[in-house]
C-alpha cells in the first residue's frame, strides 16, 4: 500500500511553482535552505536547531504572510486554484497510474491548513489580504472537497482529517506560527490513520480465501 499524505496548506500552492535543478536532490535542497536562511532570510527564528511543541518558530509577520500567499485556495472561482488543482490531479492520477500497475494499494490522507483549524488565525489572514472580500466568496473547505471530488473519480480511497481536527477546536495541534503538527495534532493524525488501516486490514483479510 502507498499512503501518501497531501496537505492543503501547501501541495496546492507547490503545483505552481516550477522546480530548480537543485529541488530533484533531497541532499541540494538542504543546502540551499541552509545558504538562504543564513543569507536572505529577515525574519526572526525563535527556535532554530531546536524543537519546541509550544513555541513559535518563525515570527507573526512572516508566517501570516507565508499564509497570505497560498490562501487563494479558499476564494471561489480563483483562476489561480483551477491551474493548481489540475496540476494537483494530474499528478495524483499518475500516481494511482503506478499503482494500479504495480497492483498496490493507493490511499491519500488528506492534511489540514491551521488556517483551516484556527478561526482567529484565518480572520486575521483575511483582514490583511482580503479587507473587500464578501464572505459567500470564500470557502475554507473548498479544496477539500475539490480533492476528494476528484479522487472519488479515480476510485481512489482517502482519509479527510478535517473533520477530525476541526472538532479539536479548542486544543493546540500545530506548533505555533510554523504550519506543521505539534505533538498532539500528530497522535490525533496517526490514531485516525491507524484506525482506518485497522478496518481495512480487518475487512481485506475476512475477504481472503
Amino acid at each position: 500500500m502507498l499512503l501518501l499524505t497531501f496537505y492543503i496548506g501547501n501541495d496546492y500552492y507547490d503545483c505552481l511553482e516550477h522546480k530548480k535543478l537543485y529541488e530533484y536532490s533531497y541532499v541540494a535542497t538542504f543546502i540551499n535552505y541552509l545558504i538562504t536562511i543564513g543569507t536572505k532570510y529577515e525574519g526572526k527564528i525563535y527556535a532554530q536547531g531546536k524543537y519546541y511543541d509550544d513555541k513559535p518558530t518563525i515570527d507573526k509577520k512572516t508566517y501570516l504572510t507565508i499564509l497570505g500567499h497560498r490562501s487563494f485556495i479558499y476564494i471561489k472561482g480563483n483562476d489561480k486554484l483551477a491551474k493548481s488543482d489540475k496540476l494537483a490531479f494530474h499528478y495524483l492520477a499518475m500516481i494511482n497510474d503506478i499503482c494500479k500497475k504495480g497492483h498496490i494499494k493507493f490511499v491519500v490522507v488528506i492534511a489540514p491548513d491551521e488556517m483551516q483549524i484556527n478561526k482567529k488565525l484565518q480572520e486575521e489572514v483575511i483582514k490583511a489580504y482580503y479587507p473587500k472580500l464578501k464572505r459567500d466568496k470564500w470557502d475554507i473547505t473548498q479544496p477539500n472537497t475539490l480533492l476528494m471530488d476528484e479522487l472519488d473519480k479515480l476510485g481512489v480511497k482517502y482519509i479527510n482529517l478535517y473533520p477530525y481536527f476541526v472538532k479539536k477546536t479548542g486544543e493546540r495541534l500545530y506548533v505555533p506560527q510554523n504550519t506543521h503538527w505539534n505533538i498532539a495534532g500528530n497522535r490525533l493524525a496517526a490514531n485516525v490513520i491507524q484506525a482506518y488501516l485497522v478496518t481495512y486490514l480487518n475487512n481485506h483479510i475476512s475477504k481472503s480465501p
